[in-house]
């Protein structure tokens, strides 16, 4: 005779009002739905209390049989899935009331269930899903999520927020803490235009005339969010021209920020413009950066590390990856990692592994293809996920080297990788990987002179955060002083700098 597991048993008993000892009464339609208490005491602390110390308002004796529990701020589904892994210890989660989920985990006391919903909801994040996330996170009051989706979102502001229409449909309340943000990588010209779509389709909704005063109206004071200081010229002739503040609201609000920053700084003037800048404008000695190198010569690593910190970068962190792999958890606080290599990886496919993990956190990696992404001839190349399964710009490929090059054409010249950069010499070695051509969705950012690949993004918004792979040795003449590198007459510090610093802000 075949055993029933006990889980089949267990499961009958969800939501069966047959022997159940308590009903629910569950959200604004009051559905009725049924446990059993001892089961449920089992799963959170708080249940157990609640049933068995007598001391909840919320439990009612319906006769001596059944006790009746109110939950009014749950729906149905969401209840039915605290119940399920009350009962199963197991879940299916719903995407699109997994947040509800996670209120009601926090609300029980289900520390293992919130752990899963916060898991599940972090992986689910794109530049689609993040704001309507942000929004549920708030309306159910859970600060750990909040934090992530606003973390996310300043993140990925910029594709983010060059969708039309973006406030619309999102509350008053999630709009103004959007517009509360300091670290928003999108200007304030932008924002306004986005609340005054807002106040415009408030309007339509309401059915009344969307005129400048009506618009203003409906926005409440969402408008005195929108920071006139970092406003340029265009700026402040669209602000003037919507005629959504007068002259004296725009003029009350240039003292209070004369007076603000005056307060912060003192008087001198020369130091008030430094005080002074975008939201779009990552605070570059903040950034904190992770070199990992599998390279034992000390001035080769602090050759590097010079060179990263050429823009004002000031916190790095190098960690020595021909002795030991660390793990997603040691590395994902970091806002972008820098990968270079002359030995080999303590454990190449570990590393690999490890590298596509911390790119899936929508997070950027600069990677220097030698001796990383050589064919395999030297036997010091990276291999695991990051090489198999799509996220390089490039294939790996034979090295070059003892043929001078020059930096060649520049195919995208307002990337930010390439501010400020005129000229580019590797040097008599000029060691590069032969890549003249990319994988499928990638970008090239500018070539050398003979055709190769100098530096190549793959970004994709949706699946991961960005690879940059620099197609350099990055060690300067400052170490060979003979030429064999590249030379600090050139720009090489400063293509690798930027790249450190936009990898920060993916």
């Amino acid at each position: 005779m075949e055993i029933t597991p006990i889980n089949s048993k267990l499961k009958s008993l969800i939501n069966n009002p047959e022997i159940a000892d308590v009903k629910f009464i569950v959200g604004k339609n009051k559905i009725e739905m049924y446990g059993h208490k001892t089961i449920l005491a089992i799963s959170s602390i708080l249940w157990k209390n609640m049933f068995f110390t007598g001391n909840w308002s919320e439990v009612s004796q319906k006769n001596q049989e059944i006790s009746q529990v109110v939950i009014a701020d749950l729906e149905p589904k969401a209840f039915l899935a605290i119940l399920h892994f009350s009962y199963l210890r197991d879940i299916e989660l719903d995407p699109e009331i997994t947040p509800e989920i996670l209120y009601a985990a926090d609300k029980f006391d289900m520390q293992e269930l919130k752990q899963i919903c916060l898991t599940s909801i972090v992986k689910t994040f794109t530049t689609r899903t993040a704001l309507r996330l942000l929004e549920k996170a708030i309306k159910f009051k859970q600060h750990e999520l909040i934090v992530t989706a606003i973390h996310y979102i300043e993140r990925k502001s910029k594709t983010i927020f060059s969708r039309d229409k973006l406030f619309d449909k999102i509350s008053e309340q999630t709009t103004e803490f959007i517009l509360q943000s300091d670290n928003l990588f999108i200007s304030e010209q932008r924002l306004f235009q986005l609340l005054v779509s807002r106040g415009k389709y408030l309007c339509l909704k309401r059915k009344i005339k969307p005129t400048p005063k009506n618009i203003r109206k409906a926005l409440g004071n969402l408008p005195k969010l929108i920071r006139l200081d970092l406003l340029g010229l265009s700026g402040l002739k669209e602000i003037y021209n919507s005629q959504m503040y007068d002259l004296e609201m725009i003029f009350k609000r240039c003292l209070e920020i004369a007076d603000k920053y005056e307060n912060q700084i003192g008087s001198n003037s020369e130091k008030s413009r430094k005080v002074l800048v975008t939201r779009e404008k990552l605070r570059v000695d903040e950034i904190n950066v992770l070199v990992l190198v599998s390279e034992t010569r000390e001035q080769y690593k602090r050759d590097v590390i010079n060179s990263i910190k050429h823009q004002g970068i000031s916190l790095v962190t190098s960690m020595d990856v021909s002795r030991r792999i660390p793990t997603l958890e040691e590395i994902k606080d970091y806002d972008s990692i820098f990968v270079f290599s002359c030995d080999p990886f303590k454990d190449p496919v570990e590393m690999g592994n490890v590298l596509a993990d911390y790119v899936e956190t929508n997070r950027g990696l600069v990677i220097c293809s030698i001796f990383a992404l050589e064919n395999g001839e030297y036997g010091r190349n990276l291999k695991g996920r990051i090489v198999n399964e799509g996220f390089l710009p490039i294939m790996k490929g034979r090295v070059i080297s003892h043929q001078e090059s020059h930096i060649g054409k520049v195919e995208v010249s307002e990337h930010p990788i390439m501010k400020e950069v005129t000229s580019f010499n590797g040097g008599k070695f000029s060691y590069r990987i032969d890549a003249k051509n990319i994988q499928t969705g990638s970008t090239v950012i500018a070539r050398y002179e003979d055709g190769n690949v100098l530096i190549a993004e793959n970004r994709k918004e949706d699946d991961f955060g960005a690879v940059v792979v620099l197609n350099i040795w990055p060690i300067s003449d400052e170490i060979s002083t003979n030429g064999n590198y590249w030379l600090t007459s050139t720009d090489g510090a400063m293509i690798i700098a930027n790249t450190v610093q936009y990898a920060s802000t993916i």
